[in-house]
């Protein structure tokens, strides 16, 4: 293939666009996260990181809003548009507070 490899969609792009292309993608949530996926409110169960470098990861999720709850969906994550993380998980607060009281 030489310089070029399918980043996304079958188009065929250089290395360093596709590296590019990675740097403005969403970074994947983690299990336990809050999430707004198509402007619902969901809460992060599994997520399968891409099977090779350009693809993308599929994340599961139970939705949280009252008229939908507990109705899962899974996503393609760099695939999606808009999407937007809404809770700070609970390990980082600590580590916020940890280092807080260290300095």
């Amino acid at each position: 293939m030489g310089t070029s490899e399918r980043c996304d969609g079958g188009a065929r792009l250089h290395r360093r666009e596709c590296q590019v292309t990675a740097q403005f993608l969403p970074a994947a949530p983690a299990p336990g996260e809050i999430v707004r996926v198509r402007q619902r409110q969901y809460l992060v169960e599994d997520v399968q990181p891409p099977p090779e470098p350009g693809e993308a990861t599929l994340v599961s999720m139970s939705c949280l809003d009252d008229d939908a709850q507990g109705e899962a969906l899974e996503v393609l994550w760099e695939h999606e548009i808009d999407t937007e993380s809404l809770v700070v998980r609970t390990v980082d607060l600590a580590a916020a507070a940890f280092f807080a009281e260290v300095s």
